[in-house]
């Protein structure tokens, strides 16, 4: 398909949750997490409860430490294939069409130092700042309906 004009499973449960949401009154984390689950058979709200469960890991260092290369012109593509062969190890094959001729590049610079079974590293939570608080309660707080306005912006 021509880009913008994917199918993406995702992009239809996305679009349940926005005709659900666009009949909805929000004012709590609850309310949403209602229209999550009652916008499909496929959607399943799932709570971010102070960190609790939740694992963020840090892609930016693992990519920057490994020496990954950008992989040029990624526009241009629209498949994409790894493998998982020692050899092709760093490795992704590009093609501009469906079963076209696949250009092979090479992201990773020293595949010698580079360990497959290295775990990612964690961050840690960061909680939400005061400056973060003020702003919810000066900008948002006024849009939320009376009984709900002190439930989450204190």
């Amino acid at each position: 398909m021509i880009p913008g004009h994917t199918k993406f499973i995702c992009d239809s449960f996305f679009g349940h949750i926005k005709k659900t949401y666009r009949n909805q009154k929000v004012n709590t984390v609850d309310d949403i997490e209602d229209i999550v689950n009652n916008s499909s058979k496929g959607n399943e709200g799932l709570r971010y409860n102070g960190g609790i469960g939740w694992k963020w890991f840090d892609f930016q260092n693992f990519f920057s430490k490994n020496n990954f290369i950008n992989l040029p012109h990624i526009t241009k593509y629209h498949h994409f294939r790894f493998s998982n062969l020692s050899e092709d190890l760093g490795k992704v094959y590009c093609s501009k069409n469906s079963g076209g001729v696949e250009i092979c590049h090479k992201l990773l610079r020293d595949d010698n130092n580079f360990n497959i079974n290295e775990k990612l590293d964690i961050l840690d939570v960061m909680h939400i700042s005061e400056e973060r608080k003020k702003y919810l309660y000066q900008k948002i707080r006024q849009h939320i309906e009376d009984p709900y306005k002190d439930v989450y912006y204190l």
